[in-house]
């Protein structure tokens, strides 16, 4: 069978079904602002049922976030000052509860965005992690009179990733929303620094979820929904491990998670306390002591100076039952050029961040983000990467899933963060009710 390049050949568009059309709606919380985290540190919008609407993944959270002083900084990872994201049904069920969520977006945005793409998001997002650190500096000093910043969530179920619109109006709402979400803020010192003797601290206001619907018509809603359909959102579920690393040279880390469908692990290697007050300069957001730096890689940035790692990872192995993944270790003690091929090869990558070059003031030696400070641990479970359930099922099993870790040295005051995602699927029934089995 012979096959024409597509340029050959070119079709008029074809026309959209009528009776659908876009409405947008600014959501704003039921708790009352101020919102800070020695305050009232929980944001929780309840989203309504509006007739025939379906939640689109074009939606996003604003709010305004202001610093006490310009004396206080941000650490360096994605400007994301809730510590947990939840979401709930009507019935009270927990749909997704994404803890660490601070570490979870800038793993995210480390790894599936790339350097272009960071730049272009900052002046709504105010992610650094792509930006000249001189120019850092300046912009966070203004956060002292308020800046506005635009979060989309890394959520499986409300985010960008999530494939298919949720029908709103389609789940029963006994409780007087179809979902409700909760953000809860970060602690201080988990997110801003001071340079002098002003203790830091921040607080948000003027927080809304801007929602894009689709809204249909009620003869286009018939003809979706009749004859008592279910209808199914697949998503996937994030759940955290903490393990600590302390004292040893090799560790034997054991994560038991009962999972169905369990695809993808993503660990990261940090230290567990973070600088407060009285910080000399404010290069240390991208520092040694920055509790945002992802730890393992064979190098640091310290001061736009590279520097060797003292403590670098040279060997691991995944393990589940009597599998290992990879069939042997992985040894590497020098660079981690087979992690990183190993991240980008499993969740098929393209341009990521984490393999951006980074080079010392002189540009006379350089490194890359993945090496420095952003070293993500990868690995996945899926026998392919198509769209469907071939990941491995722990939730029959209690055997855990092992990773063997060894560095050059004994870490001391580490800790091994593990993101373990599941695939799971919600359940709209056509009386309404949510559910997660079929």
């Amino acid at each position: 069978m012979s096959v024409l390049p597509k340029g050959l050949i070119s079709r008029e568009q074809m026309k959209g079904v009528k009776g659908v059309e876009t409405i947008r709606n600014t959501l704003l919380p039921t708790t009352n602002a101020p919102f800070s985290p020695s305050g009232n540190n929980r944001v929780i919008f309840n989203v309504p049922a509006i007739t025939n609407s379906f939640l689109t993944q074009r939606s996003y959270f604003t709010f305004n976030l202001l610093t006490n002083a310009t004396s206080t900084k941000f650490y360096r990872g994605s400007c994301v000052p809730f510590r947990s994201l939840k979401v709930f049904s009507p019935n009270g069920m927990l749909l997704e509860h994404i803890t660490d969520f601070h570490l979870y977006s800038k793993m995210k945005d480390v790894l599936f965005k790339s350097k272009c793409d960071l730049e272009a998001e900052y002046a709504t997002t105010k992610n650094p992690l792509a930006v000249a650190q001189s120019a850092w500096d300046g912009d966070q000093e203004k956060f002292s009179n308020g800046l506005p910043v635009i979060m989309s969530p890394h959520s499986s179920l409300l985010g960008q990733e999530q494939q298919f619109y949720i029908p709103v109006n389609q789940i029963a709402t006994s409780a007087g929303f179809a979902l409700r979400i909760e953000l809860e803020l970060l602690e201080p010192e988990h997110f801003v620094y001071s340079t002098d003797a002003t203790a830091p601290s921040y607080q948000i206001t003027e927080m809304t979820y801007e929602m894009e619907l689709a809204q249909l018509s009620n003869e286009l809603m018939r003809d979706l929904f009749g004859n008592n359909k279910t209808i199914a959102i697949p998503y996937k579920a994030v759940r955290t491990h903490h393990n600590q690393l302390h004292g040893q040279q090799s560790y034997n880390v054991r994560i038991t998670d009962a999972a169905q469908n369990l695809e993808n692990t993503y660990s990261v290697i940090r230290k567990t306390q973070p600088l407060k007050t009285s910080v000399t300069t404010t290069q240390e957001h991208v520092s040694d002591s920055d509790p945002y730096t992802f730890y393992g890689g064979s190098d640091t940035w310290n001061t736009d100076t590279i520097g060797a790692n003292a403590e670098h990872l040279k060997k691991y192995v995944f393990k589940y039952g009597t599998k290992f993944f990879p069939n042997s270790p992985v040894e590497m003690p020098f660079d981690k050029t087979k992690t990183l091929q190993a991240a980008i090869t499993h969740l098929g990558l393209r341009n990521p961040f984490i393999q951006t070059p980074l080079y010392d003031a002189a540009r006379e030696n350089a490194t890359n983000e993945f090496e420095a400070r952003d070293f993500v641990l990868v690995n996945s479970f899926k026998t392919t990467g198509d769209p469907v359930e071939n990941g491995i099922s722990t939730i029959s099993s209690s055997a855990p899933v092992e990773i063997d870790l060894e560095f050059n040295t004994a870490t001391d005051n580490k800790e091994l963060l593990t993101f373990v995602e599941q695939t799971q699927t919600l359940y709209i029934k056509n009386d309404g009710i949510t559910q997660m089995i079929k």
